[in-house]
């Protein structure tokens, strides 16, 4: 059994964040991470754990829409988190979503536009986890990349059942843009 991890970036806070991911993971499971552009267009057979990660806010069309009329520009290319989700055949593994958002003295709740569709594909929807920036632009608030690999090596624990994390085992296929 493996993980796979799929993430979209606009200003690299997503992609810190889901390479520690990809290594809390990879300390219990193999685990696979791509960009949403290099993503495979059917989850393998292998995978026992899909994990998805884009900033709050810009997973659907509007949220790219307003980010686009700002001139943010997309570090993932033209292929963004909501289209292959749509394209995603229905599966019955454990997911598990995070997103990324400025962090301020009132944050709203973030809705989980990511989470909803893992659960519509016929997901068993574990956790969606949020990780703060300091702006729009970063960096990461705090310990964050700690929190995310922390988050992840519970994540993988919970699905293999493994008591103790392995040694890391991480592959890294992200396509540079």
């Amino acid at each position: 059994m493996r993980a796979l991890l799929v993430y979209e970036s606009v200003f690299g806070n997503t992609e810190s964040v889901a390479r520690a991911v990809a290594a809390g993971l990879g300390t219990v499971m193999h685990t696979d991470i791509h960009t949403v552009a290099s993503a495979p267009a059917a989850l393998p057979d292998d995978v026992g754990l899909l994990v998805v990660g884009a900033p709050v806010g810009l997973v659907t069309s509007h949220g790219r829409d307003l980010a686009h009329r700002a001139g943010l520009p997309a570090r993932s290319g033209d292929v963004h988190m909501d289209d292959w989700l749509r394209k995603l055949r229905p599966a019955t593994i454990p997911a598990a979503s995070f997103g990324t958002s400025v962090h301020s003295p009132f944050p709203a709740a973030p809705t989980n536009p990511l989470g909803f569709r893992l659960h519509h594909l016929g997901m068993r929807l574990m956790r969606h986890e949020i990780f703060w920036t300091q702006d729009t632009l970063g960096p990461l608030a705090g310990r964050e990349l700690d929190h995310a690999r922390a988050w992840a090596e519970y994540l993988a624990t919970e699905v293999a059942g493994s008591p103790r994390p392995a040694a890391p085992d991480v592959r890294c296929l992200t396509v540079a843009n």
